[in-house]
């Protein structure tokens, strides 16, 4: 063979292998990082639309829908083969990706979880998917504002551990529970209790007591349990007033908001 003809075909076949690269690359980076490519599914449509107005808007549809090769190869052969009418799941979402964006690595604007109380106790303690709160309903993000009622059944209305004081049973968690704060706990302080009772503290034996007047107010106020400290609320600190006038209620004679007995 010529070596002009050589060197022609060697160079034909670097053009071709070099366009058939492109083409692929193209392909494959449409496939991956353009969301325009999840439409040429018709099922799509409704999801495609949720998520053009949803938070994640400007996030990439892989960032959060993570598949192998094999498995997005086997959505298309589905759909190409079978022309289902419904959605399936398809595309789980781990708790990584999230992570990835949310525990201060992500892109600007992301909000960071990274340390906050209700973060710390469900996702990090008790190993809860991100999905298992937030995304319940499709491409819908923020939370719910009932979502604590999914686990925590029995501290809503009805249940056994319900808000016992009246004017508080209509109260949102995060009223009392600072979901966002980086206390590590959940419990309430005595400063969130005082955002609404600031009177407390300056009255009776909340302020006339040391004791009384530094203590966290869930020491004693459990309102979940009950709608006012019991006698045997008291007496876990006051162990040597056990025969003291029993069977009567301590605040009784000890009032805790005009003065009463010390």
């Amino acid at each position: 063979m010529p070596a002009g003809l050589r060197t022609a075909l060697l160079a034909g076949s670097v053009v071709i292998l070099v366009v058939l690269f492109l083409t692929g690359f193209r392909f494959y980076s449409y496939t991956q990082n353009n969301p325009q490519f999840c439409l040429s599914c018709h099922l799509m449509a409704q999801p495609y639309e949720l998520w053009q107005t949803s938070e994640h808007k400007s996030v990439n549809c892989h960032s959060c829908h993570e598949a192998s090769i094999k498995s997005s190869l086997s959505q298309v052969y589905e759909q190409v083969t079978k022309h289902p009418t419904t959605i399936t799941k398809h595309a789980v979402v781990p708790s990584t990706a999230c992570q990835s964006c949310h525990t201060g690595k992500g892109p600007t604007g992301a909000k960071d979880i990274t340390g906050t109380n209700v973060h710390i106790i469900h996702a990090d303690k008790q190993k809860l998917e991100c999905t298992q709160c937030h995304s319940t309903s499709l491409h819908r993000f923020e939370a719910p504002e009932n979502i604590c009622q999914k686990c925590h059944q029995a501290n809503f209305q009805g249940g056994d551990k319900a808000e016992k004081i009246a004017g508080m049973q209509n109260l949102k968690c995060s009223s009392c529970h600072d979901l966002l704060g980086k206390s590590g706990a959940l419990v309430p302080t005595r400063a969130t209790c005082i955002t609404c009772h600031a009177q407390a503290p300056k009255t009776g034996l909340h302020a006339a007591v040391q004791m009384h007047a530094q203590s966290d107010c869930y020491v004693c106020h459990k309102p979940h349990v009950e709608p006012a400290p019991s006698r045997a609320t008291c007496q876990t600190c006051h162990t040597d007033r056990q025969n003291h006038f029993p069977g009567i209620v301590c605040r009784t004679c000890h009032s805790f908001t005009t003065g009463g007995g010390d």
